[in-house]
Order: structure tokens, then C-alpha cells, then sequence
């Protein structure tokens, strides 16, 4: 019986780590490169491999400020220019493609689920800024809602001032021109951590 429940608590956790990301980590083994013919194999698995998964957690902070200084416009670090290319807007020019930055954003706390309550102050923080400098884009509710289920509302307790101010500001802004994700931040984010 014992033995029973270590085998379903090993399945919960493999079942917690093959989560879906749409159409990013689809089962199939093989995709073809942009602009080429070349495959490029992704695994059976459908979720990223532990390797990655590893990489990815020891350079979280290092990603998140990479994309700090690339949705700031700090020209004077050489990761501008290696990466501000891949977040510009395709309608040329210098402006940035936020919709893609929020997208990015919410894929790596998804990838993140399990450990993003490490790094919530720092996360909270890279939030607040990219939510702001967006001039509060709808697409930014996505990645709030990531944090506030990923890290959790119990880790949330010593941050909820800040997070929840943060919410009303985003509500209030999308209210005039984004009314559906304006409700979404209130009824799913802005009461949810107020009532816990």
C-alpha cells in the first residue's frame, strides 16, 4: 500500500512536469527550422528535458534581466543589441513588440511553475516595471495571472500590497479600452488574493 502511494505520487509529479504550453512543446519529434528545411529535434516528451529545465532555473535571474534591459531601451549594454531584435515590433522601427515580450514573459513562468516562488520579489519587480513601461497592455494579464498561480497566494502574503496595488493601477488603465481584461484582472486576480 505504501508502495502504492509512492507510485502515485510519482505520477502526480511527472504528470505536474508534462504541463501544456500550446503549441510550444508539441509531442511531435521534429520541427522545421525558420527559414530552412533543417529538423531540429525537440524529444517524445512534449515538455522540455530535465537538462533544460536545469539550465533554465540556474539563469532565470540572468533572463529576466536580459529582458529588463531590452524592454528598458538600455542601448549602452551589449545585450540590447544581441536581443532587442527578437522583441521588435515587425512593423520596423525601434518601438517594442509587447504583446510578444508579455507572451515570452508568461511562457518562462510557466516553464518556471514550480520554482517561481524562489524569486517572487524579483519577479514582482521585473512585473511592475514591464507592466508599466507597456503602458499597461492587456497582454501583460496573462503573465500577472502566471505569478499570482505559480507563486502562490500563501507566498504572496508579504508582497499582496504591492501586488495587489499594482493590480488595481493595471485594472484602472485597461478599464477605458480593454473592458474584458480589465474584469479579468479584478473577478480572477484582484479578488482572488484579497479574499485569501
Amino acid at each position: 500500500q505504501q508502495q502504492q502511494q509512492q507510485q502515485q505520487q510519482q505520477q502526480q509529479q511527472q504528470r505536474k512536469r508534462q504541463f501544456s504550453l500550446g503549441s510550444v512543446f508539441q509531442s511531435q519529434k521534429k520541427r522545421r527550422a525558420i527559414g530552412g528545411s533543417e529538423a531540429i529535434d525537440v524529444g517524445d516528451a512534449g515538455a522540455p528535458s530535465a537538462e533544460v529545465m536545469q539550465t533554465l532555473e540556474s539563469s532565470f535571474l540572468h533572463v529576466l534581466d536580459i529582458l529588463e534591459i531590452v524592454f528598458t531601451g538600455d542601448r549602452q549594454s551589449l545585450k540590447w543589441a544581441e536581443y532587442s531584435p527578437l522583441l521588435r515590433d515587425s512593423r520596423g522601427g525601434d518601438t517594442m513588440d509587447y504583446r510578444r515580450l508579455f507572451v515570452a514573459i508568461a511562457l518562462l513562468f510557466e516553464l518556471m511553475h514550480e520554482t517561481l516562488h524562489r524569486y517572487a520579489p524579483k519577479v514582482l519587480e521585473f512585473l511592475q516595471s514591464a507592466t508599466q513601461l507597456s503602458n499597461y497592455q492587456a497582454e501583460s494579464v496573462r503573465c500577472w495571472q502566471n505569478y499570482v498561480k505559480f507563486v502562490g497566494v500563501a507566498r504572496l502574503k508579504p508582497l499582496l500590497p504591492a501586488v495587489v496595488g499594482e493590480l488595481l493601477r493595471l485594472a484602472q488603465r485597461l478599464r477605458p479600452h480593454a473592458l474584458e481584461a480589465c474584469r479579468l484582472v479584478c473577478e480572477s486576480l484582484i479578488c482572488g488574493l484579497t479574499e485569501a
